[in-house]
Formats: structure tokens, C-alpha cells, sequence
């Protein structure tokens, strides 16, 4: 039997700067006040995404890309300082799902939180293919936050459980 940390160091939160993305921000800081901890905001820029470009139009896109997930990656850190919680801005380049599960063992991250999206109106959650990979990949456990009233937690080896299903994730908080 393994057993987990109950105390949170590191954090991270796996961004592409969506509305989806954005609803884990506010329950990473609300971790991150609780334990203590630091916030690492990841954004990864997916270079393959422009492999079928003309070779001017791929390099010029990328940039723009890379611009957007500096915004992105930024635009937590502020939102962070201005709650009061210690982050950490990263930008890398590569698969996303490969790459956010690489960040994590590298950089001994405790917990991820990813935004996810809740669709249908029977309730249904269906994660991303990104969003996906982490929840099954993982070692450590992973909330999903999603838009709209869901929010899912995950321990390495436990069953997923829906908790707070009347929590609105709203990511204007």
C-alpha cells in the first residue's frame, strides 16, 4: 500500500489559457493558501500542432503561440500575487500530455489541478484528450475542475469520485 503525502508543496495547473483551463486556477489557490504551497502554472507549446504549415507560416504561428502561453502562464502569476500565493510561470515545448506528466516527476509536483468541460445535460464529464492522459497517467492525484457544476479528484490506484457536485466552477474568480 502506497501512501501519499497529505500536505501539498507544489501544484500545478496545466494551462492553454481556455475558460476550461481557467476554472482549476481558483481551487489550485485555494490549495496552495491551505498547504502552503507553491503554484506552478504550465502552459506547453505544442510545436507538431504547425507541421503542416509552409515553413514561414510555421514559425511566425509558433510565435504567436508562444506569445499567448507567456500571457497565459503571466496572467496566473498576477492573479496568483494578488491572492497571496506563491507561483511559479513556465512556458515548454512539446506534447502536451507528455509534457505536463514529465513536469511532474521533474519538478516533484504533489497535486495537479486541470480544467476540464462538462457537457450534456445529462451531466456528463468528458475531459479532453490532454485532460485525460494526466487523469490515467499520473502518480500523484489530480483534481478536475470543470466549467459548470462538477469538480473531480483523483488518488493514483483509488476509483475517481465526483465531489462538490454543486460547486459552480467559475473562472472569474
Amino acid at each position: 500500500m502506497t501512501l501519499y503525502r497529505t500536505m501539498y508543496e507544489t501544484i500545478l495547473v496545466p494551462t492553454d489559457g481556455s475558460e476550461q483551463a481557467a476554472a482549476a486556477i481558483p481551487h489550485a489557490f485555494d490549495l496552495a493558501k491551505t498547504y502552503g504551497a507553491t503554484v506552478h502554472a504550465l502552459c506547453v507549446v505544442d510545436r507538431a500542432a504547425t507541421r503542416q504549415l509552409a515553413p514561414t507560416k510555421a514559425e511566425s504561428t509558433m510565435e504567436a503561440v508562444a506569445e499567448e502561453a507567456e500571457r497565459a502562464t503571466r496572467e496566473i502569476a498576477d492573479r496568483a500575487a494578488e491572492a497571496g500565493v506563491d507561483c511559479v510561470a513556465v512556458v515548454e515545448e512539446g506534447a502536451p500530455d507528455d509534457t505536463i506528466l514529465k513536469y511532474v516527476d521533474e519538478h516533484d509536483v504533489d497535486m495537479v489541478v486541470i480544467g476540464g468541460r462538462k457537457r450534456s445535460a445529462t451531466g456528463k464529464l468528458l475531459f479532453g484528450s490532454v485532460t485525460q492522459s494526466v487523469v490515467l497517467q499520473a502518480d500523484v492525484p489530480v483534481t478536475v475542475a470543470a466549467v459548470g457544476p462538477m469538480l473531480l479528484s483523483t488518488i493514483p490506484g483509488e476509483p475517481t469520485t465526483a465531489v462538490g457536485a454543486e460547486i459552480r466552477c467559475d473562472s472569474a474568480s
